[in-house]
């Protein structure tokens, strides 16, 4: 560094002691920590809320499960087997209808109706009604007869139970959350589509009615959480 002092030129070397130095470098990183600490907390802060809103979700619909449950177990019995953890009711054919066909037995038709009854004063409640997306039945068969025989009749055997769950009520109100559907052979419960044993035809012959619920509170708290990150 050249310094211009009384027309001559004097020359020096001007360099921070070390403690200069050191004393600029641990502030610069203090004010860094700081800044990356500001920011990494906002967004964990940011995170664990919408971690919490899930959370929630989650607790709420495992929570209609448990009432689905309470309601029907005095009334089904051992007829049902409830999957809280995937919302899924299942009963065994069996009771349902007759083999290769998919017309309700008595106490089939006794079945759908109370499990449609206890559905549909569920979906009369605003709380549930705005959560649940659909209730759809799934027809199941086992792996005797061809694909394209047990599809007719896994789908036949759906919308009657379908049917059956709406007789009497209100359809132009409740009937849009309802569908039907077949799966045939190729969704065995136990066993392979290709093997399956006695024991194991009985437990893959079944109806399912799973509880399919919408998703806008998750969508919300994705914006909600994406539109804080942004900012």
């Amino acid at each position: 560094m050249r310094k211009i002092k009384d027309n001559k030129d004097i020359e020096f070397n001007y360099w921070p002691s070390f403690v200069d130095v050191m004393s600029t470098i641990a502030l610069v990183c203090i004010f860094m920590m700081i800044i990356f600490t500001t920011l990494i907390y906002g967004k964990y802060s940011n995170l664990k809320n919408t971690y919490n809103k899930f959370d929630d979700i989650g607790k709420n619909r495992a929570l209609l499960y448990e009432k689905v449950e309470q309601e029907l177990k005095p009334q089904l019995g051992e007829y049902i087997v409830f999957d809280k953890s995937t919302g899924v009711i299942e009963i065994n054919t069996e009771i349902l209808f007759d083999v290769d066909s998919y017309e309700l037995t008595d106490k089939g038709k006794e079945l759908s109706r109370l499990l449609g009854d206890v559905l549909i004063k569920f979906l009369s409640n605003d709380q549930y009604r705005d959560k649940i997306e659909s209730i759809e039945v799934i027809g199941h068969t086992d792996n005797t007869y061809t694909g394209e025989y047990n599809r007719f009749l896994s789908t036949d055997r759906a919308g009657a139970f379908v049917n059956e769950m709406l007789s009497g009520q209100d359809e132009d109100t409740y009937g849009k959350f309802f569908k039907a559907s077949g799966m045939s052979k190729f969704s065995p419960k136990a066993g392979t589509v290709e093997n399956q044993t006695v024991e194991e035809e009985n437990l893959n012959r079944r109806i399912e009615v799973c509880i399919n619920f919408n998703d806008k509170d998750i969508e919300e708290s994705i914006k909600t959480f994406f539109s804080k990150e942004d900012k």
